[in-house]
């Protein structure tokens, strides 16, 4: 005879499905879960205060790097300012002063507004700019000689070349310590600090400037044994 069939109740058909579908929709271990928003505040906490213990470091390094693009830039100027003299391109400077003292900023202050010696306003490429013109300096360069006054006899409006030579002392401000009026205070180089300060000069030098090449003239510059007419070195 055939083996009866088997009546399968309603429950015991639905149990497989039932497993299945727990296996599909069953929780995640607690190794798969995700981040909470706790941990993640905590995160962003340990993030913040790293990056702000590092900040003055990157202030700094960045301030350094802009500074000494600055001073590198105003010593190209200052070099360029005095191979226009040497090259006659520039006209002495009409500051006289005695630069063969040491002290020379015991006598000369700093400039109390943007100087009228051509040549000494430049902009950001290191060209020539008026200094009375619409466009502002990026570089100033405050510039002083020795030897007699200025004397323009042919009359055009320019000192005629000193025949024995002279010597120049300039120093080299930031333009915008000349906006709206103000005007820079200091004279020496502030070497201690990375605050980029406008009262200081960038740069200082000082340079001997020889019209004549002969030896008699090199000789009078040098007498006896009192060193440089220049004074020591900037």
């Amino acid at each position: 005879m055939p083996e009866p069939k088997r009546k399968h109740s309603f429950t015991q058909l639905r149990c497989p499905r039932r497993g299945a579908a727990f296996l599909r929709h069953s929780p995640p271990q607690s190794g798969e879960s995700g981040f909470t928003i706790l941990e993640a505040l905590v995160a962003l906490i340990i993030a913040s205060i790293m990056l702000i213990g590092i900040s003055p470091l990157v202030v700094i390094s960045a301030s350094a790097r802009v500074q000494a693009r600055r001073i590198d830039l105003a010593t190209q100027a200052g070099r360029s300012y005095i191979d226009g003299l040497r090259s006659n391109s520039i006209p002495p400077p009409s500051t006289v002063r005695d630069l063969s003292q040491a002290d020379l900023e015991a006598e000369e202050g700093p400039p109390t507004s943007l100087p009228s010696d051509p040549g000494a306003c430049l902009d950001k490429n290191l060209n020539s700019i008026e200094c009375t013109g619409t466009e502002k300096p990026f570089l100033v360069i405050q510039a002083m000689r020795n030897g007699p006054d200025p004397v323009d006899n042919d009359g055009d409006a320019k000192n005629d070349p000193i025949s024995e030579g002279y010597c120049v002392a300039i120093r080299v401000y930031r333009g915008d310590a000349f906006d709206g009026g103000a005007s820079p205070t200091q004279t020496q180089v502030f070497k201690n600090s990375l605050t980029n300060s406008k009262d200081y000069p960038v740069v200082v030098m000082r340079a001997e400037i020889l019209t004549q090449a002969s030896f008699n003239s090199y000789k009078n510059r040098f007498p006896g044994d009192s060193g440089s007419p220049c004074g020591p070195p900037a």
